[in-house]
């Protein structure tokens, strides 16, 4: 909710991923919250800027297999989250 303005009941774990394999740290720790709805408008600090978009799990689906998402961190997360869903 502190990023976005939406809060979820139903969170699930999946799992902790190194980030860099070369110095093997940077750990990202991944979650799926489902039927997220949107609670208030979140408070940004002047560094900031969050924007928001909805888009169906199909666009997204698409968007993977054009190579649309080129940061492998974001592409692994929403691949990862696709499949446990």
């Amino acid at each position: 909710m502190e990023e976005t303005g939406y809060a979820a009941a139903d969170w699930k774990e999946l799992g902790s991923f190194v980030v860099d394999g070369n110095c093997y740290c940077n750990t990202m720790h991944l979650f799926l919250a489902k039927n997220a709805q949107w609670v208030k408008p979140c408070r940004m600090d002047e560094t900031e800027e969050v924007q928001v978009e909805l888009v169906h799990s199909r666009w997204v689906v698409e968007a993977l297999r054009k190579g649309e998402i080129h940061h492998l961190v974001t592409a692994s997360a929403i691949a990862i989250a696709l499949m446990v869903g």
